[in-house]
Parts: structure tokens; sequence; C-alpha cells
């Protein structure tokens, strides 16, 4: 007969009531989880060898549209260290390449071309097979994985390594998809999670709009202090029209970019009128 203490010791895989409460309460399974769905999971942590309770992989609920109705449906996700991990154990990985951005650039070169954000990352994992070193390339789109605006923290504030995280896993998964099918990173929710909130798309396409009519106000400005003076103003006129934090911030830049062009520009016509004298 088993002891309470032996009940709650479950191996992966074998999950018992009690850790069913746990995981559910540290959010690893979501609450009302179809039982099914977690029996699936549990499955997955034991094929993949990955502990829902180190955190190492968990559920991800996610909706898509059937006809009319929208159906919410379950994506098991671990973290990029967890793919390279289950590689790893196949004995066969054999490293990956750093990301290269918009075909050919360094997320050094972009940054100095002040780039906002990547459009393509491509990343090159190999495999060894049959004694050589194969690359195995993939390459993912900002667009095609920038997932909604509520959930897009991150890809704003490091969005060079958000998109080259999804690269990576398509790579692998491209390399090892007996090992890795059937789990994703959760980088690539953008991927296959559909925006619910048709309101929310359209607020964003008119914040877009507004940024385009302010970016237009910003160009006008010739002078680099009549820039510094009136882009505080042209800017809280577009957030008070509508325009989200996001693209605030966008806009901000776009100012204080153009504000260094301008005084770059001043400063070499300056230098001349200065030479010719």
């Amino acid at each position: 007969m088993k002891t309470e203490k032996s009940k709650a010791v479950a191996k992966i895989g074998q999950l018992s009531e009690n850790d069913l409460k746990a995981l559910e309460l540290a959010n690893i399974i979501p609450k009302g989880t179809p039982s099914a769905q977690v029996q699936i999971f549990a499955t997955v942590c034991k094929e993949k060898g990955l502990s829902p309770f180190q955190r190492q992989i968990y559920l991800l609920p996610f909706n898509k549209k059937e006809g009319d109705k929208w159906v919410t449906h379950y994506a098991n996700i671990t973290g990029i260290d967890g793919y390279r991990t289950i590689a790893e154990r196949t004995g066969k990985y054999a490293g990956s390449d750093d990301p290269i951005f918009n075909d050919i650039k360094t997320e050094f070169l972009c940054r100095a071309e002040k780039l906002q954000h990547p459009e393509t990352a491509t990343v090159t994992v190999h495999k060894l097979v049959a004694g050589q070193r194969v690359p195995f390339t993939a390459t993912a789109g900002w667009l095609s994985y920038l997932p909604g605006e509520k959930k897009r923290f991150n890809w704003d504030r490091m969005p060079f390594l958000m998109l080259g995280k999804v690269a990576e896993a398509l790579a692998l998964r491209k390399a090892f998809p007996e090992a890795l099918s059937g789990v994703h990173v959760e980088e690539e929710r953008g991927g296959f999670e559909e925006i619910k909130d048709v309101e929310a798309v359209e607020t964003n396409e008119a914040s877009l709009k507004i940024l385009q009519k302010y970016k237009g106000e910003l160009d006008k400005i010739t002078i680099s202090d009549k820039m510094k003076k009136e882009a505080k103003d042209i800017i809280s006129k577009a957030v008070k029209e509508g325009l989200s934090p996001q693209h605030s911030k966008e806009l901000s830049d776009y100012g204080n970019k153009k504000y260094l062009e301008l005084k770059e520009t001043e400063a070499t016509v300056t230098k001349q009128i200065n030479a010719n004298e």
C-alpha cells in the first residue's frame, strides 16, 4: 500500500492528484484544462524528459477560430534552453550559429542603423549526420510571429532576442523533428494564436494612422532648435488623438533621430561656411 508521501512524489508523466493541484496553483497547468489535455501533457513531459515542477515545460492556452466560434487550444511550451537540452540528449547536436538579421546583418549592425526591430532572423543549427557536421537553417519573419499588443512587451523591449529565439527553435525542430515534435517555445505564440479581440486590432490600426500623420508633422521641422521645442507638443497631440504607448515610443524615437540628423546637417553647413571664410 502506498503512503501519502509516495503518492505526492510522482514521476514525470505520472501526475498524482496532489501534483495536479500544485501545478495548477503554479499555473503550469491552467485552471480548467480538460483532463484529456492534461494526460497528453503528462505523456509529453515523460517522452521529452522535461519536469513541469521545475518549469522546464508548461501548458499554454491559446485561441483559434473554428467557424463562428472561438475555441481554446493548448500548446506544450518549453524555453529555448529546453529545446537545446532535448537536442543535446540525442548525441547529435553540434551547436548553432548566432542569429543573422535581415538576411546579412548582425544585431550590432542593425542597431547601429537604428532599426527598431528586424524584419527577419535566420539561425543555422548543426547536427552530426554519419559523422559529418550538417547545417540546418531556418528563417522567421517579424510579422509572422509578433504577438498581439497586450502580449508583446518583451518583443518591444528585446526585438532581436525574441525573433532570434523563434528562428533557432525552427532550425532545431528542422534538425531534430522526432525529438522536438509536439513542443514549442513561447516566442512562437504569435505564429499560432489568433487575436480574439477584433477591437484591439482596429485600435492598433487607428494608432498606426496617427503615428504616420505625426511623423509627417515632425518631418516638416527643418531647424534643430525648433524640433527640440515642438516635438513634445506634437507627441502630446498624437497621444490625445489616440496614439498607443508602443507607437508613442516609436514617435519619440523618430523625433530624436530627426533632431540628431538636423544637428549633424547644421554642423556640416556651419563647418563649410567657416571654411569658406
